[in-house]
């Protein structure tokens, strides 16, 4: 049934949310409430953090654990992994070319601290990219490994994928969070984009 609720939404999105799952979610929302318009704000993490703290947007949806003391609610968590073409040995990484791209503190914190958990040596950077999805194609053509969230390989099968672990042996993960003002609930399109998405993730 078409919902009348209408106006603006403003959404804060990290770049890889953005790119592969909020269209869907969008398309999904736009069908039950077809009057509800979207300006959306991509970006790292840490620059959508930094608008929602603003209140510059309604909803942000981050990578990481922020600093943030208002409402959240954890939409999943994802393991980091080592993907490359050919089946590799970790302790060889230091001699191997790594491809680098451009991300978030948190997550480079988090990589840079597990490597040097693991390894004395820097690693052997072959090649810098601007962005993961340049390096993801990067590895699938063979020229090097590199470190990235595992859900940038979701539509790749052909590269081997390893999950970083600290020394303990636990798994290191990424959460994705949807951040927002419990006073924006008052606003009916804020409340009924959260109840939404908190609604389609519980299912999954």
């Amino acid at each position: 049934m078409e919902n009348n609720i209408a106006g603006t939404l403003r959404l804060g999105v990290s770049t890889f949310f953005t790119d592969y799952m909020l269209p869907n979610l969008l398309k999904l929302f736009k069908e039950k409430y077809p009057n509800i318009e979207f300006k959306v704000s991509t970006g790292f993490s840490s620059h959508i953090a930094h608008l929602i703290h603003n209140q510059e947007v309604h909803i942000g949806i981050v990578k990481g654990d922020y600093n943030w003391k208002d409402q959240k609610h954890l939409l999943f968590e994802e393991t980091i992994c080592i993907a490359s073409k050919e089946k590799i040995d970790i302790r060889n990484l230091p001699y191997l070319p790594r491809i680098n791209y451009d991300t978030d503190t948190l997550l480079k914190n988090s990589i840079d601290n597990w490597w040097s958990e693991h390894f004395t040596q820097p690693p052997h950077v072959n090649i810098e990219v601007d962005k993961v999805n340049t390096c993801k194609e990067m590895v699938v053509n063979g020229l090097g490994y590199a470190i990235m969230p595992s859900m940038i390989l979701h539509d790749v099968h052909n590269v081997y994928r390893t999950d970083i672990q600290t020394i303990a042996g636990k798994p290191i993960v990424r959460k994705t969070w949807m951040y927002y003002h419990k006073e924006s609930l008052k606003l009916n399109i804020v409340k009924a984009f959260v109840d939404f998405i908190e609604n389609e993730f519980n299912r999954q």
